[in-house]
């Protein structure tokens, strides 16, 4: 560490960043212990309402794609999914994977506009995402005592300089859809003692 320590005290004084580590590195240090410490208020009771909207929404999508499909269907299952808009409805000639039909985001994106089922296939999987990565994912992480979120914030991680947040990743939480805003209104400021 002492060699590393030298290498890197030159490497600061050659690149004319003291004022930079001693004026906002280091202080940053202490904002974002804090921060980490203290963690992020969330309303379980809010969070945990909103799921259950999103999965009675869910449900009713996948119902919806059932009628359509003229049977039942598991809309999480790829190659259902796959057999149901190339084989059974014929929307496009579907781009054959070793397992499959491919029926990711981007080729679902490229006929959205050929059949109203795949927008609806396109929001139930926006929805599941949501519920399994941020209501459930984020339920997971609530600290029992405190009640809130203590997410890790990394300073040197990111090559661009950025503060990063993992376990959980609070800046990956969803601002351009509705639903996204949604999950973030669970979270409230807290007064600490």
């Amino acid at each position: 560490i002492y060699i590393l320590k030298k290498s890197q005290e030159e490497s600061i004084k050659e690149n004319k960043q003291e004022r930079l580590l001693e004026e906002i590195e280091i202080p940053l240090i202490y904002v974002l212990a804090d921060m980490q410490y203290k963690g992020m208020f969330v309303d379980e009771e809010e969070l945990s309402a909103f799921g259950d909207r999103l999965k009675e929404k869910s449900k009713k999508i996948e119902e919806k794609i059932s009628e359509i499909a003229g049977h039942e269907i598991n809309v999480s299952s790829p190659k259902q999914i796959g057999e149901l808009l190339f084989e059974e409805l014929k929307i496009a000639k579907g781009k054959k994977t070793k397992t499959g039909y491919s029926t990711g985001f981007d080729e679902l994106k490229k006929i959205e506009k050929n059949h109203e089922v795949v927008g609806y296939i396109l929001e139930y999987r926006e929805i599941n995402k949501l519920i399994s990565t941020y209501v459930e994912g984020l339920n997971s992480c609530i600290n029992s005592i405190t009640v809130n979120i203590n997410s890790e914030f990394k300073q040197t991680v990111t090559a661009t300089g950025r503060i990063s947040s993992v376990d959980p990743n609070m800046q990956n939480i969803p601002t351009r859809t509705e639903l996204g805003q949604e999950i973030r209104k669970c979270f409230k400021p807290q007064n600490y003692v």
